[in-house]
């Protein structure tokens, strides 16, 4: 998330000003650094919603880093140790809320619900960003939890390995090996990108959207605004408008930038703990 704050939603928040923000899933801060950085400059507030890792020894180090952060930044930050749903329904009001919580159509959709529900009883239609509307799960659910959906609306799944442009599941091999995917890409109610297009269509509240094809795939809804105060907002939208062929072709690149850094960042990580370990190395005469 850290990314599409840099490229793409804290530009947004630059030109609308929020003041009372809402962050549905942060992994271990990077991204909820960035908006509170914003917070304490614009004197605007922040509320952090993450149940935090099922692994203990990961979720005390996530919970460190966020009684951190909210020391660094008095009175700017409010961590919940929770699900989006359905503490999503206790928050508000708030303008500005970015969704990067669980990858599935049933709890996207159900949180897009909730935002409406919001503004419908407030009367605030906020800026709404969601992160990972590309592959892989655009349009394929992935269950963290897988419990916690309905059966209804749960999809046949597994843990096992995805590849751009291949509906099965991949095993062995593939990309994204450790999640719990969705049998088949594509279809009714699956994946976070139609869970976007699904409410579009369902919601009443008058929105434009634009679909970002980089990285993992980002969407930004925003109220419309069709006065002089909302054309910056418009001109940036605008230059996120593509054709169609051109979209294809650009979610093709998405899906393989991904793949692609599903092999890399392990390696990285690799390479950074050789570095630390020759580091020490150094230090102690051994090197």
């Amino acid at each position: 998330m850290k990314f599409a704050w840099d490229a793409i939603f804290g530009t947004l928040v630059d030109l609308l000003k929020p003041k009372r923000l809402v962050e549905v899933g942060a992994f271990y801060g990077d991204g909820t650094r960035r908006i509170l950085e914003y917070c304490r400059a614009a004197d605007a507030v922040l509320q952090t919603i993450d149940p935090l890792s099922s692994d203990p020894e990961s979720a005390r180090q996530q919970q460190e880093v966020f009684d951190g952060l909210a020391r660094e930044f008095p009175g700017r930050l409010t961590f919940h140790r929770a699900c989006s749903l359905p503490l999503l329904d206790r928050i508000g009001p708030y303008d500005t809320i970015l969704i990067d919580g669980d990858h599935n159509w049933y709890t996207v959709i159900e949180e897009l619900r909730s935002v409406e529900r919001m503004a419908l009883t407030h009367g605030i239609v906020p800026l709404i960003v969601l992160d990972d509307i590309g592959w892989p799960h655009g349009r394929r659910d992935c269950y963290y939890v897988p419990e916690r959906i309905p059966e209804a609306f749960r999809q046949p799944s597994r843990q096992a390995g995805v590849e751009p442009g291949r509906s099965a599941l991949v095993e062995p091999g593939g990309y994204f090996q450790g999640f719990r995917h969705a049998e088949h890409e594509g279809g009714p109610r699956n994946g976070v990108r139609t869970a976007v297009e699904d409410f579009l269509k369902e919601t009443s509240l008058d929105l434009v959207c634009r679909q970002i094809p980089l990285r993992s795939g980002t969407a930004v809804l925003v109220p419309r605004d069709d006065t002089p105060a909302g054309a910056p907002v418009r001109l940036w939208l605008d230059a996120w408008s593509f054709a169609e062929s051109q979209m294809e072709s650009l979610w093709q690149l998405s899906a393989d930038y991904m793949a692609l850094k599903n092999i890399s960042d392990p390696l990285l990580s690799e390479v950074n703990r050789l570095r630390q370990i020759l580091a020490r190395a150094k230090a102690a005469g051994f090197a």
